[in-house]
């Protein structure tokens, strides 16, 4: 074994070397945030894809080459795992982490680097506030937003979830501007008094347009 064999290895973090010359690899350290580092990888079958998976102090992040070469990202905040769910065979694994909003399913773990990796997410996720973090807790006010301005009948923009809306340059306030009474859709379209008229809704926050 070579001098940077023995160097590869003695660097791995699980299945790869943090300073491997794979893309993923390359990729992964070019997205990590201020005062975020790799702990482990591995390799796992996730939405029926093959990744190389990294967990770090913050999420977990998955890159995979596409046919085109092209890299794709997906990241998952480990703040967000409530528990995880093994079910662990002779040499393959499947783990099932249970987060607020789905369940995802990551199998195909090579058992050689699945304790270390179980490791370092429990213990992340045991020491973690009991409180919300700052990411759940904007999540639930904004979802209670609008859950008032739906019974509220106060349109909004699907996007961005903006009141400020125009219908053909008259500005939409909420509970006036507008006759027959405002509804909401399902996603916050506009319907009740402005579906009998044809024209265009837009946020005048993110600029987001969309038909009556």
């Amino acid at each position: 074994m070579g001098f940077l064999d023995s160097l590869n290895n003695k660097n791995k973090l699980g299945k790869y070397s943090l300073e491997s010359d794979k893309v993923e690899i390359i990729k992964i350290k070019e997205v990590l945030k201020e005062q975020e580092e790799c702990l482990w990888f591995i390799s796992s079958s996730v939405f029926n894809r093959i990744w190389i998976v990294s967990v770090t102090n913050m999420r977990l992040i998955l890159v995979r080459k596409k046919l085109n070469k092209e890299l794709e990202i997906k990241s998952f905040f480990i703040d967000e795992i409530n528990e995880i769910d093994v079910q662990k065979g002779s040499l393959l694994s499947k783990l099932v982490l249970k987060m607020n909003n789905a369940n995802i399913e990551f199998s195909n773990v090579e058992n050689l680097y699945l304790d270390k990796f179980l490791e370092l997410l429990n213990t992340q996720i045991n020491t973690r506030p009991k409180e919300l973090s700052k990411r759940q807790a904007e999540k639930q006010y904004e979802k209670e937003r609008l859950e008032q301005l739906k019974r509220d009948k106060i349109p909004y923009c699907p996007k961005c979830h903006s009141t400020s809306l125009t219908y053909q340059n008259k500005k939409l306030s909420i509970g006036r501007a507008v006759t027959g009474g405002v509804l909401l859709g399902g996603v916050g379209a506009v319907v009740g008094g402005l579906s009998s008229k044809k024209g265009y809704v837009k946020c005048l926050n993110c600029g987001h347009k969309w038909k009556l």
